[in-house]
């Protein structure tokens, strides 16, 4: 994601800061003449306001990424995954979204149509990668409820295992940055 790539850079960018404030401070200054030494504080203390700045930057970064999104998503159990995986289907223009029941749901959580096409989903919420497993349950999930086109979607990975099987089968997999990016599209709606 971008916004990956930016914050690494901020980050760098503080710590170069920091290391050069800290050798001005701690070693060049004492070494000035007084007057020197005052005219260089007033770039001292404005880089210590950039390099504050940037630290408040990552620290709201980091809450608003924690206190929602895929944190969120991460603290569910499987049922509210589910759930949540229709709803943000429906917000993604799909229509007669159904979660199935959890038992014998033949490894189908959720059905929706779009455009004439039927999709069964099957969710995964894991703290560990997903494997072919549900790639095989998707795939006769929709053969059993004859529907178009099987998808795994999870908030983690894929194992090789599972996109080799996948590619092969026609199942669509959604991983943990597809799914953020879904998340991302539905807030521009």
């Amino acid at each position: 994601m971008r916004h990956k790539g930016l914050l690494r850079t901020g980050i760098t960018l503080t710590v170069i800061i920091g290391i050069i404030l800290t050798i001005y401070r701690m070693g060049i200054r004492p070494k000035l003449a007084l007057f020197d030494a005052q005219r260089y504080d007033l770039y001292f203390w404005g880089a210590l306001g950039l390099l504050l700045a940037g630290w408040l930057i990552a620290l709201i970064f980091f809450l608003r990424r924690f206190s929602g999104g895929m944190a969120k998503i991460d603290r569910m159990d499987g049922i509210a995954f589910e759930e949540f995986t229709a709803q943000l289907l429906v917000h993604l223009g799909f229509t007669e979204v159904e979660v199935t029941p959890a038992s014998r749901d033949q490894g189908v959580d959720v059905i929706a149509h779009s455009d004439g096409e039927s999709y069964g989903i099957q969710c995964k919420r894991y703290n560990h990668y997903v494997d072919n497993s549900a790639v095989q349950e998707i795939f006769t999930g929709c053969a059993f409820y004859h529907l178009d086109h099987p998808v795994v979607i999870s908030n983690n990975y894929f194992s090789a295992s599972a996109k080799e099987l996948a590619h092969g089968v026609g199942v669509k997999l959604i991983d943990r940055d597809q799914l953020a990016q879904m998340l991302a599209d539905r807030k521009k709606y």
